[in-house]
């Protein structure tokens, strides 16, 4: 069946039973199932048909939030002349708000940070839900990027499941059972 992404609006074909499993493959995001109400779903007659005046909805689920710019093409203008570098000024780190260290604050001083439940990650959680290696920051100056890393359970950023998205400060990030929250304050 064909759906509309609701990242980027292009419509692309979704395989019966894939719903919320396969992403766009124009920027990977996947759309995330919601309930359908039963009464939605029954079947109309050629008189609703034809007096119908907004246009047929093609998409299976619908998003609660307003929907993104493409983020690989926000990325790529973001990144544009700019190199893995930590900013000059600034600290980053990440908070943990929920999981299973509540309030626990874990600095970035490397331009590439792996957060996971394998030990050799730079920032260890012990979630059970949180794959070995579950994603990524990558930071390119004064923008942060954010990579699922092929993980079992998704990452979401701000309600969102994403592959690859930018960060900025407030982000909340869920991986597993656990949130945590993206903060760049000046030193």
């Amino acid at each position: 069946m064909i759906v509309t992404c609701e990242n980027c609006t292009s419509p692309y074909d979704l395989p019966p039973g894939q719903e919320g499993k396969l992403g766009c493959p124009v920027c990977k995001h996947i759309n995330t199932p919601m309930a359908v109400k039963l009464e939605d779903t029954r079947p109309q007659t050629e008189v609703e048909i034809e007096v119908q005046d907004h246009p047929i909805k093609t998409m299976l689920y619908y998003p609660d939030a307003n929907r993104k710019d493409d983020p690989i093409t926000a990325i790529q203008r973001a990144l544009q002349g700019k190199q893995k570098n930590l900013p000059q000024g600034h600290k980053i780190s990440l908070r943990i708000l929920e999981g299973d260290q509540p309030n626990s604050h874990f600095f970035l001083s490397k331009t590439e940070t792996v957060v996971g439940r394998d030990n050799r990650c730079d920032i260890v959680l012990r979630d059970a839900e949180v794959s070995a290696r579950h994603c990524g920051i990558v930071v390119f100056e004064s923008v942060a990027v954010l990579k699922d890393l092929g993980s079992t359970n998704g990452t979401v950023l701000n309600g969102y499941l994403i592959k690859e998205d930018l960060l900025k400060d407030g982000d909340k990030i869920q991986v597993g059972g656990t949130t945590l929250q993206f903060c760049i304050k000046p030193k």
